[in-house]
């Protein structure tokens, strides 16, 4: 897994210009393993959650990633996106 999350996090410097923390990472990492992570407020949620879901496409498992947040970022950003696939 160490070795996919490193491509992974040079991909992500690469194309988007985000190069992932420690946090990130570890967050990434224990979401593959499938415990349940908390990220505290402007640790990288998004790129987390990004890196898992790849890494799991990758490998051929299934991304069950789901997201509890009590965040109102991401509850808009899902309100947005629920809508614009009507």
């Amino acid at each position: 897994m160490e070795e996919g999350l490193a491509l992974l996090a040079v991909t992500a410097k690469r194309e988007l210009g985000l190069s992932p923390y420690k946090v990130q990472l570890m967050a990434a990492a224990a979401l593959i393993e499938g415990f349940l992570t908390e990220v505290d407020t402007g640790e990288g949620k998004t790129l987390a959650l990004a890196l898992a879901a790849a890494y799991n496409a990758w490998s051929g498992m299934p991304c069950p990633i789901k997201i509890l947040t009590g965040s109102g970022d991401f509850s808009q950003i899902r309100a947005i996106s629920a809508s614009s696939r009507k």
